[in-house]
């Protein structure tokens, strides 16, 4: 059975990855998808996450399997080049530094101009990196012990901040000036000042956080997690209530489609909801 764990949105397409080796794109908004990779070997494409520059090229990262490269929308796929043993599990362009970055265990962190060829960078830590994220100038890396790292230079070099768990963190996300941090257990950090310094939000989830997701015509965040609900706050995430109960299977990631008003969730189902309106 194929599981999204990747949905990516570009001007032209909707993509979603996941294993078995599945790779789809729909071009209506998510209507309609097409099969653009079908493995069926998730040995051979356990794809994790798909990511696009602002031209043609996508980058599906798999582990185990060989992480794949496209430079025509995703109608033909080629490994990328990169020296590494260790499992990758994310990564993102970061349009401000024209650069494509991955990350992994052992503190594994990659970084490629064309998707194709991927150099390490310095990352001094060995812990498990499972996300990576670039706002405005800086750029988070976080995964296992409540690591999280922050580069204020392209990646070059990283500070490891004090995230005071030892939960593994593996989203990172802005909502202006403000960074909200999601991971197991229910984990919910927030910093006022760029991730420098964190502090821990309680939430009434016990459950993996996924990655919040924010509104920014009403300025409402939401999270998502492996039991099905849905999280929303509307004070930039110092608190969290829940909303009703849609499903009970795993809602892997959120997306906010404002041209339909509504709340997309990607994992064991594919949902959609009405956002909330603005009190």
């Amino acid at each position: 059975q194929d599981f999204l764990f990747s949905l990516l949105i570009t001007q032209d397409a909707h993509y979603a990855a996941g294993p078995p080796g599945t790779i789809l794109r729909s071009t209506d908004n998510g209507q309609r998808w097409q099969t653009l990779l079908s493995i069926k070997d998730a040995s051979k494409g356990y794809f994790h996450h798909i990511i696009s520059d602002s031209s043609d090229t996508l980058v599906a990262i798999a582990s185990p399997g060989n992480s794949l490269f496209s430079v025509d929308k995703g109608e033909n796929w080629q490994p990328i080049s990169i020296a590494s043993d260790q499992p990758l599990s994310n990564g993102i362009y970061d349009p401000s530094h024209r650069e494509f970055f991955i990350v992994g265990n052992g503190g594994g962190i990659f970084g490629s101009s064309d998707g194709r060829r991927w150099q390490q960078l310095p990352s001094n830590t060995t812990a498990n990196l499972q996300n990576i994220t670039a706002i405005d100038k800086y750029l988070y890396a976080s995964g296992s012990q409540g690591t999280i790292l922050r580069s204020e230079n392209g990646g070059e070099d990283w500070q490891l901040t004090t995230s005071n768990t030892k939960e593994a963190i593996q989203n990172i996300v802005a909502a202006g000036d403000i960074v909200v941090a999601t991971g197991l257990h229910g984990t919910m950090l927030r910093s006022s000042d760029r991730g420098v310094r964190w502090q821990t939000v309680p939430v009434s989830e016990s459950e993996n956080l996924r990655a919040p997701v924010i509104d920014e015509d009403t300025g409402i965040m939401y999270a998502s997690g492996r039991s099905g609900r849905i999280l929303f706050s509307r004070d930039l995430g110092m608190t969290w209530n829940k909303m009703p109960e849609f499903t009970q299977a795993s809602i892997k990631g959120l997306y906010i489609d404002k041209q339909r008003h509504m709340l997309m969730g990607y994992g064991e189902r594919l949902i959609r909801v009405p956002l909330l309106n603005k009190e």
